[in-house]
């Protein structure tokens, strides 16, 4: 999808189904949820919830965000790649969406973006394990597992970083473990930008894994 923010590579999940050939103008039907996904991932990387979108009655389309593995633009931006700049870029794609209304479903760095969209068509901003709520705070654990995972690529490592990140008791896919293990090899990520705004209004928690304190938010 052509961008003036830089080129998008969107994901059409539908009916349990996916297509790259594009928008289709002329469909109607189910409500669309545009997917922002977080850093690191893209779309081949997120079809499990994507397909639980379309479960829930949902068209999903999955935006690769610039700047991150995946097939949207390689680059970050003007201004250093900051949130806002993510926000209107957000923005244009959501106007080129033939639709009604959309409901946008933020994940991590994706829901910093999505509340950094002043898009009058986004209905509904769903976040989960939102980035771009609070401050950063980056524990020695994760600080450890991230290192290992960028210097030394390997499934051992990948499969480290991920635990830190789950909810106790939760196991990362093993299609993710090798996913991030190409992404350290084959890639140079960065931290997130920085600089969300909220032109959306109050969070709401919706659910709370207390012992780690990652809120599941959604926005009214």
């Amino acid at each position: 999808m052509p961008n003036p923010y830089g080129p998008c590579h969107v994901t059409v999940w539908d009916e349990a189904r996916y297509s790259t050939s594009g928008l289709d103008p002329s469909h109607s039907g189910a409500t669309k949820a545009v997917f922002v996904l977080g850093t690191n991932f893209n779309a081949a990387a997120s079809l499990p919830p994507a397909t639980a979108l379309v479960a829930a009655g949902y068209r999903a389309l999955l935006l690769d965000v610039p700047g991150q593995p995946g097939l949207s633009s390689g680059g970050r931006g003007l201004s250093g790649g900051r949130v806002p700049w993510y926000g209107a870029w957000l923005s244009e794609v959501i106007e080129r969406i033939p639709s009604e209304p959309v409901m946008v479903m933020g994940h991590s760095f994706g829901a910093a973006i999505a509340l950094s969209s002043d898009s009058p068509r986004i209905e509904r901003p769903v976040l989960v394990s939102p980035g771009g709520l609070t401050r950063l705070r980056l524990t020695l654990t994760v600080l450890a597992a991230s290192a290992a995972w960028f210097l030394r690529p390997a499934p051992t490592h990948s499969a480290r970083l991920l635990r830190a990140m789950l909810a106790p008791g939760h196991s990362p896919r093993e299609e993710l473990v090798d996913w991030m293990r190409l992404v350290a090899q084959h890639s140079r990520s960065r931290p997130a930008p920085t600089g969300a705004h909220r032109p959306h209004g109050p969070v709401r928690t919706t659910a709370r894994d207390r012992e780690r304190r990652t809120d599941i938010a959604a926005t009214n």
